[in-house]
């Protein structure tokens, strides 16, 4: 992990001044499959971060967590299953 000058802790990144403005909330919602959203999201917590919601199985399959980068974009970390037949 890497501080900005702000002293936020992120994903690892390094931010550039020209993406430290928020995000607006429309029109991107990144998305990373994984097969293990609960060591995922353990290690995200062990790290320092927020978790913005999650995790949570959904009813289609899906289970997922989600973080908001320092752009205020959100990041879902997902694990798809098919639903029970």
């Amino acid at each position: 992990m890497v501080r900005h000058a702000a002293g936020h802790r992120h994903l690892g990144m390094r931010l550039r001044p020209m993406f430290r403005q928020p995000h607006s909330g429309h029109g991107l919602w990144l998305t990373i499959e994984l097969d293990d959203v609960d060591a995922a999201c353990d290690r995200v917590r062990a790290e320092g971060l927020d978790i913005a919601f999650g995790p949570v199985d959904e009813p289609w399959g899906d289970r997922h967590f989600a973080v908001v980068d320092p752009n205020g974009i959100p990041v879902d970390f997902v694990r798809h299953t098919p639903p029970p037949a």
